[in-house]
């Protein structure tokens, strides 16, 4: 700690920060463009000057350190003065368009200019002009509202890796853009530029003139478009979604999210099923889904009936169909259709936290068959930001990526991982297992060529090095409650029944649906919020409630609980969510699934106790799990093949993102700035 003295008031203050960021811990405002936290500093802008005694000049606050004993003076005249002629500068060429600006209302330059600004200006001439630039399908430039305080700039070339944006010129024709327009290979978080953007130049193309930022409701919940589970604010205004902004959480996403988590909002209100409909021949009628529920739910004594669940099912609704399960084993059966293999219901894992990539000591950073890039884009950029603080060691082995921090691609098979991994590759294993706190990404394409659970093949990466940190990369939202809930892959025997019905729960059309229907006879029912290729082929059409239509228990991918938060009321009588459907099922069935207390499941009390204090979840700790380890010595079998990416296009991943079209523009960019540049190579 150091004294300071600001405006001749003494402060005692820890060393090694800058006297902006001492004077925002005082209370203090100070007027800043360029400054951003998560970026370096560039003092460019010039507001946030204050006046020193160990300066003559006035000094940049965000560039200068404290000082023992150091006067600062932020509220003289000589400052006062000072910020006012650079706000003058500032809006010399900025255009006169606030009513129009979709930035109005949340815009630095119209604070600033209110608390700090002068009523008159000595500019007599003609503004410029400046030619807006093509970045990104879903980021509006107006590049005249400019004031070149370079936060996207640092933001691409330092966060993303992608430099799809500089500065171009000198002096008064100075300008933010490119060389060349719409064929970079623009980032998965591009859309932050948003966010950083403290004027109209970068907004959001969705958002363009559809509401101002008094009108909007802002509610707290999580993105589940990867298995992250970023904090997000949903934004609406009356009943729509407007916008999607990042919650600051340093132990999940920090201040970043997705692009698929910021634009894929326009699915929501896109393709809907807005009744239930009956299949009879080649017509299809309309009818109550209750009604349909209530007649093909319930079972004769000699039928049987299979629920097919996705790894985007709430936690609630798996729960309460595993209750069902128990209570009429020879009758119901839940199975899985993804195509990982079933892995373990325990609850404290080995997974490490989100959090230890940036705050550990480690150097080595191993990816197993994971592309990183594709599969989580935040986790991408926290390993970039980590490798621009400290220089680190990547390695990937197994999945080659276009990475955007220094790593060296090893094409090998599982045999040669694992031989890495035990000690008997001299190259390899020295390189990682010397380093202290080796840290594994394993991604799902590693466990698809493993026969045993994911407890064999973790308890086994940790047996030969105790100081091993796991974190397994799930593409899904919820994929460690199926594994949670100890719930069975769908296999061809378990469709060899004569009578009953198929349900399938949120599911996405996929390859392992279709051979469904081809070998079933059964009645099948398709719950959903959008229709499909596999709910035209079923007897039965039901709409469901989007996630942000009902409320949802998740578990991301360190196996934190999460709540999915209610924030737009349906009053529709033909829709309901699947926890809904779920209990008529139950209630037809006369099956008892709930507590003496309510219809709260008590084996979810637990999680919520984490989830209104996260910090418990920080404290848990795999005792339990040390026993097992120690007792299990069998990997089991695997596969030889070469990986396989789970990943082909990024942004169509969910079954909610193949219905936004703002998806479907990313998709068609990405594969446009692919066939330029391969053809560019040859």
């Amino acid at each position: 700690m150091i004294r300071i003295f600001v405006n001749n008031i003494a402060f005692y203050i820890k060393k090694d920060i800058s006297v902006l960021e001492a004077l925002s811990f005082l209370g203090l405002r100070v007027p800043r463009f360029c400054y951003h936290e998560a970026l370096s500093i560039a003092g460019n802008c010039r507001i946030c000057l204050v006046e020193t005694d160990s300066a003559l000049k006035l000094v940049a606050s965000c560039a200068q350190p404290v000082l023992a004993n150091m006067q600062i003076f932020s509220n003289t005249v000589k400052v006062l003065k000072t910020r006012e002629n650079i706000l003058e500068s500032l809006l010399i060429n900025h255009p006169l368009d606030c009513p129009i600006c979709d930035q109005a209302g949340e815009c630095d330059l119209q604070d600033q200019s209110k608390v700090f600004g002068g009523v008159l200006t000595r500019h007599i001439f003609a503004k410029r002009g400046v030619e807006n630039k093509i970045i990104d399908p879903c980021i509006k430039t107006i590049m005249t509202r400019c004031i070149h305080c370079t936060r996207c700039v640092r933001f691409a070339s330092e966060i993303t890796g992608k430099t799809f944006l500089g500065t171009l010129n000198r002096g008064r024709y100075t300008e933010i853009g490119g060389y060349i327009n719409y064929l970079e290979d623009s980032s998965e978080v591009s859309g932050n530029v948003i966010d950083l953007c403290p004027v109209g130049a970068l907004t959001a193309k969705p958002y363009a003139f559809k509401a101002r930022p008094w009108e909007l409701r802002s509610i707290e919940t999580i993105d589940l478009t990867d298995g992250l589970g970023s904090n997000i604010y949903v934004n609406l205004k009356e009943l729509q979604i407007i916008s999607v902004l990042p919650k600051n959480n340093p132990l999940i996403n920090g201040q970043w999210i997705s692009n698929k988590a910021r634009f894929y909002i326009d699915a929501l209100q896109r393709y809907r099923i807005s009744s239930g409909y009956k299949k009879e021949g080649e017509i299809s009628s309309s009818i109550n889904p209750n009604t349909i529920i209530k007649n093909v739910a319930k079972l004769e004594s000699n039928s049987k009936a299979v629920f097919i669940v996705s790894e985007e099912t709430d936690m609630n609704t798996l729960r309460l169909l595993k209750k069902i399960e128990a209570a009429r084993q020879t009758q119901i059966k839940v199975y899985n259709i993804s195509n990982s293999f079933k892995r373990t219901n325990f609850y404290n894992t080995l997974n490490a936290k989100v959090s230890e990539i940036e705050n550990s000591n480690s150097s080595c950073y191993v990816l197993l068959a994971s592309n990183i890039r594709m599969e989580c884009a935040v986790i991408n950029i926290k390993l970039r930001i980590k490798a621009k603080s400290k220089r680190i060691q990547a390695l990937s082995l197994g999945q080659r990526m276009d990475s955007i921090f220094p790593t060296k691609f090893i094409n090998v098979t599982s045999t040669i991982i694992l031989n890495i991994i035990e000690g008997k590759d001299k190259n390899f294993s020295k390189t990682i297992f010397l380093k202290s706190q080796p840290i594994f990404l394993i991604g799902e394409a590693f466990f698809q060529r493993f026969e045993l659970s994911q407890l064999n093949v973790t308890s086994h990466l940790t047996r030969y090095n105790s100081n091993n940190t796991l974190l397994v990369i799930n593409k899904k939202v919820n994929s460690e409650s199926i594994n949670f809930l100890n719930i069975k892959n769908l296999t061809n025997r378990n469709l060899l029944q004569k009578r009953g019905l198929i349900s399938f729960f949120s599911l996405q059309d996929s390859l392992k649906a279709r051979q469904v229907l081809r070998r079933t006879s059964l009645e099948t029912i398709w719950l959903n919020t959008h229709g499909s290729q596999i709910a035209t082929k079923c007897d039965y059409i039901l709409p469901v409630l989007s996630y942000l239509e009902s409320e949802g228990l998740f578990m991301n991918l360190e196996k934190r609980p999460q709540k999915a938060v209610k924030m737009i009321e349906n009053n529709s009588a033909y829709l309901s969510s699947l926890l809904e459907f779920t209990k008529i099922i139950a209630k037809a069935n006369n099956i008892n699934v709930f507590t003496k207390k309510g219809n709260k499941l008590k084996a979810l009390e637990y999680m919520d106790e984490i989830i209104k204090n996260p910090t418990l979840f920080d404290n848990l700790t795999p005792k339990f799990l040390q026993l097992l380890i120690a007792k299990n010595k069998n990997i089991g079998l695997y596969s030889t093949y070469p990986f396989k990416p789970t990943v082909s296009d990024y942004y169509l991943t969910n079954s909610y993102s193949k219905y936004s079209l703002n998806m479907v523009n990313y998709s068609n960019k990405q594969k446009t700035s692919n066939t330029i540049f391969s053809n560019l190579e040859i």
